[in-house]
């Protein structure tokens, strides 16, 4: 696990909002006791037509929290949940 802050909206592409991440420098936080996570996402790194991820090395990611609910980006560009629509 690692802690990280959403930095700036990148856009949407084929239906997935990604974001510029910036991870913490910190040391990567470690615990057996699932009662000590409160809230956890998945990142899912913004790929190439390679599908690899870009070569610039910038953090881009799709992130969804642990509800399923995808990182949206309000008339801010401020990152709030809201639940995928389905297709």
């Amino acid at each position: 696990m690692a802690e990280f802050t959403i930095e700036e909206y990148y856009g949407k592409i084929n239906g997935m909002n990604y974001w510029y991440v910036l991870l913490l420098e910190q040391e990567q936080l470690q615990t057996t006791n699932e009662e000590d996570v409160e809230h956890y996402c998945i990142m899912l790194p913004m790929l190439t037509t390679n599908l690899m991820p870009k070569a610039s090395g910038e953090a881009i990611y799709c992130i969804i929290e642990s509800t399923w609910m995808d990182a949206e980006a309000d008339n801010h560009g401020r990152p709030y949940f809201k639940i995928p629509e389905t297709f």
